[in-house]
């Protein structure tokens, strides 16, 4: 009976996180080269370190030129995506607080420079204006997140300018175990921004097809931030479920069928807008996103064949509609991005040689839903994108690995009478060393590229302010490519000292030249007296720039206790002057406004007599780079968090845990790429989960 009640209570939950106002974001602008981009790291630790010390794979893995910078599982049943992703060396997100608008950075790039990919497909946005629309999936629906540097895998494409995370979504097995029926339920709640989260997931297996149907509701209100006030019209709702089929048609053949949903409705704050005043309104949003995939494999158990087959369909819709009808800096939207596109990969080995090849092809359609005379309109326009890898993995001998690759890219771009095509090839390459049986170092030069993007290409109209255009788009239809040429050399130590104890240590110094940068340039202005003046502001290419830093991870455990840190440090410059969307001339070698640092220790303490775990964490973040008269300064922080853990021997697969995030209610800010956010304060949470 018990049982039934806290389903059918989550349940509950959850439908009402599906009765939400319908709503939108107001403009939220791309970070580019002119802009900060900044963490914000929050999160209790995982609830258990034990058996996931840092994970980092080797460069002889036959899809990667390099080592994975770090790799995550979730450690929450329920949570956010965000928290986790901090948690990983090599990863910032810029956004603050709000789940409504996240961006993914490595090496100090970010938006759509990062891949993000969900089951190796890129979860291309949907921006217009700048706005940040992607949405994560959230911890309950997948199982794995790695993150990798720029070129790293050469199964990424598109994208890969700063670097990769891909998120792997959970197999109907990942429940099941060795059962025919298994189900997962977990709730939280949290003071911070007065959330709830409420999860349910089921799983089948009749004969050789199983099945997985995975549901969660999100509800975030008002934020309350660390100073006291609340943030008004910052609520919203999220609803995303993952639905899976997996057929074992024999040994040596599997087929999949996947479908991943994710939206999230609510009323964007004004007070995060890039201008703030009675005239700068908020928007009702929302965002949605699906995958469509069909992943079938065969594999017949001989070193020649492994074939890997994908077809999908990614919708991304993203509206929004301001609650006085747009008199002000915000402006009506209905932006759809829908991609389809079809990829295949094989390995042979052939000679202690490992060969990966493989293809990709993707068809992108876009347009506003919402049409004006009087303001810009994302541009109606299709782009195709197709690429041909090849990568050879060498043992030369046991511990000495050499690897090489390249890829063929092309693009063709159309919007009405504007048009744009090109072909261009990139390489990667890798030597590693086992020196000790621990301990392997590796060096490699990669390349990361981005294709300009629709928007980028062909964004145009005027944005108004009242009675006035303030601002004028004009497309940018002759845009190169960003290619980012990145080396890099690191080491990777694992080791077990004792049946008891491991230790491991990771660690990359970079250095990415990156040509042909796009961002936006204020190209001139229009003098209309008696009113303001019009910029006009156009994407242009920046033929240098140079970012470099390095990643360090280290984690030790034992049976008393759980240790882990890591440290990540960017910086830039740019290596030829140009002109901000402000009008600002940014000199040549002037310092880029990227995240500099940021680190995480965690500390796990075991009570083995009660079943519980204590663990705490300190999160820190350096004050960010700054460009004078160019954008707001951003101090560093630090942040305190202590958590509890409890899972009874008496009843396997049930977890409690509750903690405090940001202990001392600091009172911090976050710069969302338009302005300083007033990031979350004190924060009380507790879990609830069970397996059965």
């Amino acid at each position: 009976m018990k049982k039934k009640l806290l389903v059918s209570f989550i349940v509950l939950i959850i439908a009402n996180a599906t009765h939400a106002v319908q709503q939108n974001n107001e403009q939220q602008r791309v970070l580019d080269l002119d802009e900060i981009q900044v963490l914000a790291i929050k999160k209790a630790l995982p609830e258990e370190l034990k058996d996931k010390a840092i994970s980092l794979p080797l460069a002889s893995d036959n899809d990667r030129v390099l080592p994975n910078l770090s790799v995550q599982t979730p450690s929450n049943p329920v949570g956010s995506t965000i928290h986790a992703l901090n948690e990983m060396a090599g990863v910032q997100t810029i956004g603050g607080n709000r789940p409504i608008s996240q961006s993914v950075s490595i090496g100090g790039l970010t938006d759509d420079r990062v891949f993000v990919g969900i089951d190796g497909v890129n979860n291309n946005l949907a921006s217009f204006g700048h706005n940040q629309t992607r949405l994560l999936p959230n911890q309950s629906l997948y199982k794995q997140v790695s993150a990798s540097q720029s070129g790293g895998d050469i199964t990424y494409g598109n994208g890969n300018l700063g670097g990769a995370v891909n998120f792997v979504t959970l197999e109907p097995s990942d429940i099941l175990n060795d059962q025919n029926f298994g189900g997962k339920v977990a709730i939280e709640g949290a003071t911070g921004d007065k959330s709830g989260n409420a999860n349910l997931g089921l799983a089948l297996r009749t004969k050789d097809v199983s099945y997985l149907f995975d549901i969660v509701g999100v509800r975030n209100n008002n934020v309350r931030l660390s100073n006291g006030q609340t943030l008004s019209d910052s609520a919203s709702n999220q609803l995303q479920y993952l639905a899976k089929t997996v057929w074992n048609i024999s040994q040596a053949q599997t087929l999949k069928l996947s479908f991943l949903s994710m939206q999230n409705v609510g009323l964007y704050p004004a007070t995060v807008n890039k201008q703030t005043s009675v005239t700068n309104p908020s928007s009702n949003f929302n965002y949605f996103q699906t995958q469509s995939m069909l992943n079938y494999r065969f594999n017949p158990n001989n070193p020649y064949v492994d074939l890997n087959f994908k077809a999908y369909y990614n919708e991304n819709h993203f509206s929004s509609s301001p609650i006085t009808n747009g008199n002000g800096y915000a402006l009506p939207q209905d932006i759809n991005v829908n991609t389809t596109g079809v990829m295949f990969s094989n390995n042979t080995k052939v000679i202690q040689q490992r060969l990966l090849y493989g293809g990709e092809y993707n068809f992108i359609n876009g347009y506003d839903g919402y049409n004006s005379n009087t303001s810009a309109n994302f541009p109606t326009a299709t782009q195709q994108l197709y690429s041909f890898y090849l990568q050879d993995s060498w043992d030369i001998i046991s511990s000495l690995n050499v690897t090489i690759g390249g890829r063929f890219n092309g693009y063709q771009s159309q919007s009405s009478n504007l048009s744009s095509d090109g072909s261009f090839f990139t390489k990667q390459a890798s030597i590693s060393y086992q020196v000790i049986t621990p301990l392997k170092v590796y060096i490699g030069y990669t390349e990361g590229y981005r294709i300009p993007s629709i928007q980028d290409l062909y964004l145009g109209g005027n944005h108004p302010y009242s009675s006035y255009v303030f601002l004028r788009f004009i497309p940018s239809p002759n845009l190169n490519p960003e290619i980012g040429h990145n080396k890099t050399i690191g080491f990777v130590y694992a080791q077990d000292l004792t049946d008891t104890q491991k230790i491991s240590v990771s660690g990359n110094v970079f250095l990415n030249d990156i040509d042909d940068y796009i961002l936006n340039s204020n190209v001139s202005l229009i003098i209309n007296p008696p009113l303001p003046p019009t910029a006009v502001n156009q994407n242009i290419n920046i033929s240098k720039v140079q970012i470099y830093g390095f990643n360090l991870s280290a984690g030790y455990q034992t049976n008393w206790f759980d240790v882990m840190t890591n440290f990540t440090y960017t910086r830039g410059k740019t290596k030829s002057a140009y002109t901000n969307d402000r009008g600002k001339i940014i000199p040549s070698g002037s310092a880029l406004p990227i995240p500099q640092a940021k680190g995480m220790v965690a500390l796990a303490v075991p009570i083995k007599m009660i079943d519980s775990t204590v663990q705490t964490r300190f999160d820190y973040a350096l004050a960010q780079n700054y460009v004078p008269n160019n954008t707001p300064k951003v101090p560093g922080y630090a942040l305190l968090g202590l958590s509890y853990q409890w899972q009874p021997r008496f009843a396997k697969g049930l977890t409690l845990s509750a903690g405090v995030d940001n202990i001392f209610d600091q009172y911090y800010q976050d710069y969302d790429g338009s302005t300083l956010v007033p990031a979350i304060g004190r924060s009380i949470y507790a879990q609830l989960s069970y397996r059965f």
